[in-house]
């Protein structure tokens, strides 16, 4: 089995996660030939492949060419972390226009002409191309990415986790009813219980499983590092904002309203992974929109 991995916007951690795994890589690939990989190996021309592992979200016209490409070379498409699928952290850029971002971090107030020309919006990879199978994660963790790639060269479906992080984690939902919500930047949680129920801003009610839970088992809160489950995206009357306004809603015993009220700072902080999902913005439910009014297309 022919296989070629490659990194578009990214920060490059699955393919760093992919070598973390030692000698279990070679393992892995001993069961196929790796034909085109520049992070791993210096092949130039992008070649036919059975397995095609494309890491990063799209940011510039280069990204979408090569993405393109290398959809033509291969029978089956991997987006290979939270960025490829999802646009992670890098997808936070959608929410500016590109003019402002150059102004922002390079002090000038045109767009050079000899980089690639950037996309308006950061996009996660189906927003090209048709993706085979979805592998997320920042990075996708150890156990689940072995296991993963080693169906795949074995010409086995991944495993499929739709569970959110809440069945993976430890904490039970402690009963009182607590008039507060809390952040961990003014507090810490109690050991054992329900970070949500405590009044923590804690995504794993509508975050995908697969990982442990090791955020929340060690006091964090998670961030939906590995996406929404897929209630999020099929049902129209739930997404990330208002199922949490609900869900703390209950917990604090305060009202929707009041809820959203404290929440209004956070907004972007709860799509730090997802703020690219074109399905997800255009939610009616959610305030998402809220984040993108700067940009005119």
């Amino acid at each position: 089995m022919k296989v070629a991995t490659y990194q578009l916007t990214s920060c490059c951690g699955c393919h760093v996660a992919l070598v973390n795994l030692g000698t279990q890589v070679l393992d892995l690939l001993s069961a196929g030939q790796l034909v085109f990989s520049p992070v791993l190996k210096d092949v130039k021309e992008i070649k036919d492949c059975d397995v095609a592992i494309v890491e990063g979200s799209i940011r510039n016209e280069e990204n979408r060419d090569v993405l393109l490409e290398i959809r033509n070379q291969a029978e089956t498409l991997i987006a290979f972390g939270t960025c490829a699928c999802f646009g992670g952290v890098p997808g936070l850029g959608s929410a500016f226009q590109v003019l402002e971002m150059i102004t922002e971090a390079y002090d000038i107030d045109f767009i050079p002409e000899n980089i690639p020309k950037l996309t308006q919006r950061v996009s996660p990879i189906d927003s090209y191309v048709d993706v085979d199978y979805y592998l997320p994660g920042c990075p996708p963790p150890p156990d689940l990415l072995k296991n993963s790639i080693e169906k795949l060269l074995n010409g086995q479906k991944p495993p499929r986790h739709d569970l959110p992080v809440c069945a993976d984690c430890d904490r039970v939902v402690k009963k009182k009813i607590d008039a507060t919500i809390n952040r961990t930047a003014n507090s810490f949680p109690l050991d054992e219980e329900c970070l949500l129920s405590q009044g923590y801003i804690c995504l794993g009610s509508v975050s995908r499983s697969g990982c442990g839970a090791p955020c929340p088992h060690a006091g964090v809160p998670c961030m939906g590092c590995r996406g929404p489950i897929d209630r999020v995206f099929t049902e129209p009357t739930h997404g990330i904002f208002h199922d949490l306004t609900r869900r703390l809603s209950h917990f604090s015993g305060k009202s929707e309203e009041e809820v959203i009220t404290n929440l209004k700072d956070l907004l972007h902080t709860l799509y730090i992974f997802t703020l690219s999902v074109p399905s997800l913005r255009q939610k009616d439910t959610e305030e998402v929109s809220n984040l993108i009014t700067r940009i005119r297309v």
